[in-house]
């Protein structure tokens, strides 16, 4: 199959007349005929090297990268299906075909591998097709243009302009047909060119916006619906979208579709001679213009009047609409406006921004941010501007940014879509703080108010009363949306305004504002543009008391809506409280920085406090660590309780962007002042986070000691989520010495998390257990523990979780053996991790995801993985995570043939490991290390690592680890001649596989090919062989499966092979 045309592009689509009457008629019968009508096409088709886009039933749509071969195949598949002989029941199949040349947006279907075409030329082309008739086929202007090298074997004839539903533009169409056919004759083309109407050309054309047309569509077509108000700030698109809905509706009014134009009016009087120029309406008689048009409305058939720009006559609205609506209830009004108008019965449609991609989505994939509505237009727009322009893989992301950051705003995109001849899309954003700069139009034919930015806004902005001025102005300082109590207690209004509610809804309709709905109730929002240009002008006509005083009841009211950590009855962060925090996350960092900057530090403080729980539970917080830093640094702060909570969390941020000293230091602080001034939880709280940094050994008794004082001092003071965490502190430390032990506390944490009402407060346990039952080997408890905790850390949103979660399922299921080189989990959590920033946490996914590439021998993507997992974990400040890390970075060495490598990481990493109380470290370290002198084929020494990793993974009672460690000793000893012990380890660790339900696993499999060789190595060669036919099916299915484990598996049957050959000897 050719590959998909990109660039200029011609489309043909294609439709079969009549087809529904054949297949009622005929039924079942049709489908063979329908077959021959597909096969004769698709012949053409390639002959002419056009790609087949898709068939609907027995329509196709094509493509060509040329337009004369998009004629050929027409004319030729005219041709063809005129001498097919068709059963007599169908007489001969008529097809009409339309063709249109343009750049259409190209997108490929990652999971099909198939190309669709977007954009104003699809619909162009669709439409030419749904003109012609049957046997037809027709072509714009400029595909027949194109196609001049096909021509000489086409009888062309003009059919003159015509008005296609649903299109702006009318269009030259052609008809095209090879001589053979030439004597077929037609009615006109189906098109609308017959219905008077008025709409302008428009000189670009129309993008996106495909379901704001089905609705307003429908709406004019609900005869409930007979005043439309299209609502919007300057720049939305509002003029452009009704320009396109009318000419959808061309052909539904029999009295025609009109536009008229405000801008410039003035009065009613203004409205009405507008309105009567298009119309035909005669206004010299001695009666108001107004009345005139009412009278002249009252005998039109029914027609749609478009009045364009009403906001500056919104006044006149019920002596002009009102006034008419009575006199002619036949006649739709669709208006656009700044501002609602007022009159009963008005229905408002606001116009919304363009589709642009979210944030952390606007660095995606090129055909996927090419499909957004906003970026779309850019581009389209760009190639009008320079025909040359064709952004690269590089380009596409920045203009994706750009178009998330002027917030989908049409003419926003538009102003900067001109601006390419001189900026690039990145210099563009690099300017963006300067946007009223930056976006203007050299173009002479635009109004005054649509060649900037600044005079879209500007104009709304100057019919706006002095107190709507000064609520709009306080209303700007607002970041990402407000609810309207927040409203009413922060503006401060002049005496002759009305109410804050009422100011608001007055901003509202005016468009100044925008609502949305939410689970947690109504909120009012504003663009950036909009409230940008709002803080300039309050900036310039407010006093400095005025604007600190502003600031200052933002920030109180902000802070003040939520309680402090220390103030909630458990402790616990409810689902509720998240969203409310996601939902006021601006408002709170706007008013930490601005009581930071003011010198209020409490406020700042509390600002950031309140922040805390998004951060440690749905991800980062933009700026949260400077502001911490900036309000604890102003002198004279380290008493009060908000500073000392500030410090808590940047204690917590500190430890997990990898700044362990910072942490400690400040944990330690906070864990001495917080008691005198009256924060003992928050002590309790710190002596906990201190305890991550501690320089003892991992199973210190005095480290034990003290996290069950801590734990007890928590059940004292009546917070179970205190006691809770500290239990899963305390089994932690447990962990590494004697697994059973921490299981046990897990167990009883989890007896008491259960008492909460919050599902979330199990949650801890859940995720620390799931370590546990890891080691243990009870792969599907750990399994249904962490799909109960997936549900729940989703449903609440919690990133960081969450990615703990799936990183602890990721190695379950592979332990497990329930996924085969799926990498998707460890990558997702690695993501999550990464846009954190957290250090240590990156580094353990990072090695997880390597350890996995590294056991199904993907050793470029290994290494890449595993060298950055052991950088980070080093820089973490975690010894547990640095061993872990540097035992991956060992076996990688072991795995790549660099012996010495192995032999000084490994070696080192169990010293330290020991040194820190990490036994299931030094355990790992040590199996590792007896690998890589077994590859070697250095045996003897070998040997002691391999007796020290068993002794070390019994004794703390590892019994996920017992098999491989007892496979890995029983055949160094199988090669340093103890061939009895090897028969016994072998022995041993297959029933504790089978137990583990690993028996089929490339473990055993190995286990079951060392102990046949030990078999024979006793003289139990019938044992042998019966293992060698078992382990020659099993390598041959595992090699099937997996390829990537079969040269390993080969080789070491090959050696059991040799042993049992020795026997015919």
């Amino acid at each position: 199959m050719p590959s998909p045309p990109a660039g200029q592009v011609t489309l043909v689509f294609t439709d079969l007349q009549g087809s529904t009457e054949l297949w009622e008629r005929l039924g079942t019968a049709f489908q063979p005929i329908l077959e021959r009508h597909h096969a004769i096409l698709r012949e053409r088709l390639a002959a002419r090297s056009g790609y087949e886009v898709k068939t609907e039933g027995d329509a196709f749509m094509v493509a060509f990268g040329l337009a004369s071969d998009a004629l050929a195949f027409a004319l030729e598949t005219q041709e063809a299906l005129h001498a097919e002989m068709w059963p007599t029941e169908t007489g001969p199949l008529l097809v009409r075909m339309g063709i249109h040349t343009g750049e259409p947006l190209c997108i490929t279907d990652s999971a099909t591998g198939r190309a669709d075409y977007y954009g104003p030329a699809v619909n162009r082309a669709a439409r030419i097709a749904g003109a012609a008739h049957g046997g037809q086929v027709l072509l714009s202007r400029v595909a027949w243009e194109l196609a001049a090298a096909s021509r000489s074997t086409a009888v062309g004839v003009s059919l003159g302009e015509h008005r296609l539903k649903g299109l702006e533009r009318p269009e030259q169409l052609w008809q095209a047909l090879p001589p053979s056919l030439s004597t077929r004759t037609f009615p006109p083309p189906k098109t609308v060119s017959a219905r008077a109407t008025n709409l302008p050309s428009p000189a670009t054309s129309f993008v996106g916006r495909e379901r704001e047309i089905r609705e307003l569509t429908a709406l004019l077509c609900d005869p409930a619906t007979r005043l439309l108000t299209l609502t919007g700030p300057g720049g939305t698109g509002k003029t452009r979208l009704s320009l396109r809905v009318a000419a959808e509706l061309l052909d539904r009014f029999e009295g025609g579709v009109w536009f008229a134009d405000l801008s410039e009016a003035k009065s009613a009087a203004d409205i009405a001679e507008a309105v009567a120029r298009p119309l035909g309406i005669p206004l010299a008689d001695r009666s108001a213009p107004e009345e005139r048009v009412a009278t002249a409305l009252a005998f039109r058939k029914p027609l749609l009047l478009i009045l364009d720009n009403f906001e500056q006559v919104v006044a006149c609205a019920r002596e002009t609409i009102g006034r008419w609506r009575d006199a002619a209830p036949e006649i739709r009004f669709l208006v656009t406006s700044r501002s609602l108008l007022g009159l009963a019965g008005e229905q408002e449609f606001e116009v919304p921004p363009l589709g642009v991609p979210s944030g952390h989505s606007a660095s995606g994939q090129t055909s996927r941010l090419e499909s957004f509505d906003g970026v779309r237009l850019f581009l389209e727009r760009a190639r009008e501007s320079d025909p040359k322009f064709r952004p690269d893989s590089e380009q596409i992301p920045a203009v994706a940014e750009l178009c998330l950051r002027l917030e989908g705003i049409p003419l926003a995109i538009e102003l900067a879509a001109a601006r390419l001849k001189v900026l690039k899309p990145t210099e563009m954003l690099a300017r963006l703080d300067q946007r009223f700069q930056v976006l203007r139009s050299t173009r002479r034919d635009l109004p005054p108010r649509q060649q900037t930015l600044l005079g879209a806004v500007a104009w709304s902005y100057d019919l706006l009363a002095p107190w709507e001025k000064s609520a709009f102005h306080q209303a700007c300082v607002f970041r990402g949306g407000f609810r309207l109590e927040d409203a009413e207690a922060v503006l401060s209004l002049p005496p002759d305004a009305p109410d804050g509610i009422t100011a608001i809804q007055t901003l509202r309709e005016k468009s100044f504002l925008r609502t949305t709905e939410t689970p947690l109730g109504t909120r009012f929002g504003m663009y950036v543009t909009l409230r940008e240009f709002g803080m300039a002008r309050w900036a310039e006509q407010a006093s400095a008391a005025d604007q600190h005083a502003l600031g200052h009841r933002h920030a109180t009211r902000t802070v003040t809506s939520f309680p402090q950590p220390w103030e909630r009855a458990d402790g616990i962060v409810s689902q509720e409280d998240l969203d409310r925090l996601q939902a006021e996350e601006e408002n709170l960092r706007a008013a930490g920085e601005w009581a930071a900057a003011a010198g209020e530090t409490e406020l700042a403080c509390r600002a950031a406090v309140c922040l805390a729980p998004l951060l440690q539970l749905r991800g980062p917080v933009h700026g949260l660590r400077e502001l911490l830093e900036r309000a604890i640094a102003t002198p004279g702060v380290r008493e009060g309780k908000f500073q000392l909570q500030a410090r808590h969390v940047l204690a917590v941020e500190s430890g997990r962007i990898g700044d362990p000293g910072r942490a400690a230091e400040l944990f330690r602080e906070v864990e001495e002042r917080a008691g005198p001034v009256g924060l003992p939880l928050l002590r309790l709280w710190a002596a906990l986070g201190r305890h991550q940094f501690l320089r003892v050994p991992t199973g210190a008794p005095e480290a034990i000691a003290e996290l069950r004082e801590i734990a007890a001092a928590f059940r004292a003071s009546g917070k179970p989520s205190g006691e809770v965490a500290a239990q899963v502190y305390l089994a932690a430390r447990i962990l590494q010495t004697d697994i059973p032990a921490a299981l046990e506390v897990l167990n009883q944490a989890e007896t008491l998390a259960l008492r909460s009402p919050d599902p979330s407060a199990v949650l801890p346990v859940i995720l620390e257990r799931a370590r546990v039952l890891e080691l243990r080997g009870q792969f599907q408890a750990a399994l249904d523990d962490l799909n109960r905790a997936e549900a729940v850390l989703r449903s609440r949103r919690e990133k960081h979780r969450l990615a703990t979660c799936l990183l602890a399922r990721g190695r379950v299921m592979q332990l497990a053996g329930l996924s085969d080189r799926d990498y998707s989990t460890f990558a997702e959590a690695a993501q999550i991790w990464r846009e954190a920033g957290a250090k240590a946490d990156l580094a353990e996914a990072l090695g997880a995801w390597g350890s996995l590439a590294l056991m199904h021998r993907d050793m470029e993507p290994a290494a890449r993985l595993l060298e950055e997992s052991a950088r980070l974990a080093g820089e973490s400040g975690n010894s547990e995570l640095s061993s872990k890390s540097l035992n991956a970075l060992g076996l990688l060495r072991a795995r790549t043939s660099d012996l010495a490598g192995a032999e000084r990481i490994l070696t080192e990493s169990a010293r330290a490991s020991m040194a820190a109380g990490l036994h299931f470290r030094a355990a790992q370290a040590n199996m590792f290390l007896a690998d890589a002198w077994g590859a070697a084929g250095e045996w003897a020494r070998a040997l002691p690592p391999a007796e020290e990793a068993f002794r070390l993974y019994e004794a703390i009672g590892a019994t996920s680890c017992l098999p491989p460690a007892r496979i890995s000793r029983g055949l160094v000893r199988l090669e340093v001649g103890r061939a009895a012990e090897c028969a016994a380890d072998q022995t041993e660790a297959l029933r504790e596989l089978e137990a583990l339900g690993q028996g089929g696993f490339e473990i055993a499999i190995r286990g079951r090919i060392f102990l046949g060789r030990a078999l024979a190595a006793t003289g139990d060669f019938d044992g042998a062989r019966r293992l060698l036919d078992r382990t020659r099916e099993e390598t041959a299915e595992t090699v099937r499966n997996h390829p990537q484990l079969g040269g390993p598996l080969m080789e070491e049957l090959k050696k059991l092979e040799a042993a049992v050959g020795r026997s015919a000897c």
